[in-house]
């Protein structure tokens, strides 16, 4: 007969640590190193070759972006900023870097949430006979930055998508490499 409540610690076996062993080292003690070698050929994958074709991209669109950028700082020199915004975007794609491509989509947002606010004081600041054109310009420059960014966040979580492996690949591959539009 088995008593619910008793105590069966000295019953149950407990694992004891083996005792460490003290090897005396010399010059001539072999050391075991462990080194990983991964030799392992790497080929391009349909979910690579999109990535590379979103990149490319978004490569052209930030240059188009950066000429934009250019042309408005000789106005205005606080466009300098969206050029060094765009810039991150042009190394994130080329680089096919996760952070750099994360702050051009930040700056991509910000872009719209400006151009709403602007919509908005320019709607309500002009008179009735520029108001047509207001609109549809402002409506028009909408709809194309918020494709911009839709194709930059479909590239970005592509990217998130791969393997850190096929990154490092698509990054250090000259073949990829040289399919960009300005290689330096």
């Amino acid at each position: 007969m088995t008593n619910i409540g008793s105590n069966t610690a000295d019953t149950i076996p407990v694992a004891q640590p083996a005792p460490l062993i003290d090897v005396p080292l010399t010059p001539n003690t072999p050391i075991a190193i462990g080194t990983i070698v991964v030799d392992q050929q790497l080929q391009l994958n349909p979910k690579m070759k999109l990535c590379i074709k979103k990149a490319k991209l978004v490569n052209i669109l930030c240059l188009i972006d950066i000429l934009f950028a250019v042309v408005y700082s000789l106005y205005y020199p606080i466009f300098l900023i969206s050029i060094l915004c765009s810039l991150t975007g042009y190394f994130g794609s080329k680089k096919f870097n996760y952070q750099l491509t994360l702050f051009y989509i930040m700056y991509l947002i910000f872009n719209i949430i400006f151009r709403v606010v602007n919509f908005i004081y320019v709607i309500t600041s002009i008179n009735n006979d520029d108001l047509l054109f207001t609109i549809i310009s402002f409506v028009v420059l909408f709809f194309v930055e918020f494709i911009i960014t839709y194709i930059v966040i479909s590239y970005y979580k592509l990217l998130k998508i791969l393997l850190d492996i096929e990154v490092i690949y698509l990054r250090t591959n000259l073949e990829v490499q040289k399919q960009f539009i300005c290689n330096y």
